[in-house]
């Protein structure tokens, strides 16, 4: 490195190609042993950094194996000799053209662990030099990361990120001159690509692997709109390269990510927040359509340096001088990312990222959101058309989400739990005695007991029958609750299992609930029937004609 940076162009190519004459002193076989990964990784840095044109031309080479090297780089097992064969093909790549098709097809082609290597050579080669390579290489990697793209398989993540991670090392590559070498239908597709992204959940054994897409999508994302925003003198139609609705988009997709399960992947998104909040957006005729929707709410919330805000209305912990808090600290967090649901733009994405995370078994980050969320739903006001966001209006967003994928327990789940926590913390009692609310309470009666007794998800019957429970209080609801019981204590499913029946946890929770709630009702028959009856035995039709 320190004979390339010198000022001696004549001296410096022939010290550079010196040492990497000297890999010929090191054989074949030991570069690419089968448990020489560190060795194979520092031979392809080596070439990357010491490679010549002359070597390149060079007939025969001084060193003839290193192709042979950067070719066993590039399909070895290990993510690090992926990457250093691709820093080698990079270098190759500025000197000389090279046939990317054929690249293309062996790395397409072959077995998933070596696909990785695709989108991290993809992204490293010199297009500013091999213009003609663009075309098929945008277009490898966005069929590379479709849904419905058969190969790689879903199951690559690793390629999949990877291929993510490409775009925006393709846009660095060439954003001193972008409009010369991509059209803005490109790189409104990869845009597009990495806002599909934020959507992977994919999970296999080793957990939650489509965070590893979803973080290498959030960074992407603010790449390209670092970029292009930085470099809009350069682009004369800027708002077609960057459509103020995607970055809109983009921000609301981030955010989303920013209140998720996850502290690596909140924290990321939220260090992504920051640095597109400090961006200088592009101002045409005196007004920015780039501008964010709730620009002034960010900052106060998310700038801590600017954390003085005397319109919080429920508890925020302060931040002291010194304290540079993250978003993966989940009591810091929450008490203020609840408050973006007062920005109607971002509202249904952080909602259900919101939902996501009530619905998670983390505790450490589960019960902070729950109780910021009781917290922040007691201070709405009920229903006002000139606040910001009422209770109302959450509980109808709720359940519109659920409306929309009333057939998903991924998401179904989640709401129930979300509406569980908020009934058993008495955050919803208002609506009693309110016709609006009072309509949405119904509502989600009727939605989530349809078909109660075909639904095969334990969960999600528990989580309804909780849900029928906490409703109990609700005296213009107690009968309608009271008829769906029946549908709880005589459930039929599942047969087996004494831990995961049906009957039995239900009577068991109306029984407990019944003994620390005042429901306005003698409960003691009902007590000591829910204590008599034998529910691990008895059948769904006895117990609806005993009701």
């Amino acid at each position: 490195m320190a004979y390339r940076d010198s000022g001696d162009a004549g001296s410096r190519e022939v010290h550079m190609r010196e040492i990497f004459w000297a890999l010929s002193r090191i054989s074949f076989d030991v570069v690419v042993g089968s448990r020489n990964a560190i060795v194979t990784a520092a031979a392809c840095r080596l070439i990357s950094i010491t490679l010549t044109l002359p070597e390149i031309q060079s007939d025969p080479s001084p060193v003839p194996h290193w192709r042979k090297i950067i070719d066993h780089g590039l399909k070895h097992r290990t993510t690090s000799v992926q990457e250093a064969a691709a820093d080698a093909v990079a270098s190759f790549s500025r000197h000389l053209l090279f046939c990317i098709s054929t690249l293309i097809r062996e790395l397409s082609s072959s077995p998933p662990i070596i696909q990785q290597s695709l989108g991290t050579v993809l992204g490293a080669v010199d297009y500013s030099a091999h213009t003609n390579a663009l075309p098929e290489a945008t277009q490898c990697l966005l069929e590379f990361v479709k849904p419905s793209h058969k190969s790689p398989p879903k199951q690559n993540v690793e390629a999949r990120r990877n291929c993510y991670a490409a775009f925006s090392r393709i846009l660095s590559t060439v954003i001193g001159n972008v409009t010369q070498y991509l059209t803005a239908e490109v790189v409104n597709s990869f845009y597009d690509s990495l806002l599909n992204g934020l959507n992977d959940y994919s999970m296999d054994e080793r957990g939650d692997v489509g965070s590893w897409i979803r973080v290498s999508c959030v960074q992407g994302l603010t790449a390209f709109s670092e970029m292009l925003i930085q470099n809009a003198n350069s682009i004369p139609a800027l708002e077609t390269y960057l459509p103020p609705s995607k970055l809109h988009a983009a921000i609301s997709g981030i955010l989303k990510q920013g209140v998720e399960r996850l502290d690596n992947v909140r924290q990321e998104s939220g260090e992504c927040i920051r640095r597109l909040l400090a961006l200088p957006l592009p101002v045409i005729d005196g007004y920015s359509p780039w501008s964010y929707p709730g620009s002034q709410l960010l900052n106060e919330l998310f700038n801590w340096w600017v954390l003085h805000s005397t319109e919080v209305k429920f508890k925020i912990n302060v931040v002291t001088s010194g304290e540079t808090p993250g978003w993966n600290e989940a009591p810091w967090l929450f008490p203020r990312a609840l408050r973006l649901l007062e920005i109607s733009e971002y509202r249904s994405s952080v909602l259900t990222g919101f939902v996501l995370t009530i619905g998670c078994k983390t505790d450490s980050t589960q019960r902070p959101l729950a109780t910021s969320l009781v917290s922040y739903a007691k201070s709405l006001p009920l229903s006002d058309q000139s606040a910001k966001y009422d209770v109302n209006t959450l509980i109808e967003d709720l359940i519109s989400q659920a409306k929309s994928q009333i057939m998903s327990n991924a998401i179904v789940i989640p709401i129930l739990q979300t509406f569980n926590v908020l009934l058993e913390a008495d955050a919803l009692s208002r609506l009693s005695e309110d016709s609006r609310g009072l309509r949405s309470l119904e509502q989600l009666i009727t939605l989530f007991t349809r078909n109660i007794s075909r639904l095969k998800s334990v969960p999600r019957i528990h989580e309804t029958m909780k849900l029928v429970v906490h409703l109990l209080p609700f005296q213009p609801l107690f009968e309608k609750c009271v008829l769906r019981l029946v549908d709880f204590l005589g459930h039929d499913f599942p047969r087996t299992d004494e831990d995961w029946q049906v009957r039995s946890n239900s009577a068991e929770f109306l029984y407990v609930f019944l003994q620390g709630t005042d429901i306005g009702r003698d409960t003691d028959e009902v007590e000591e029937m829910l204590l008599e009856t034998e529910w691990l035995v008895i059948s769904a039709l006895s117990w609806q004609r005993e009701s």
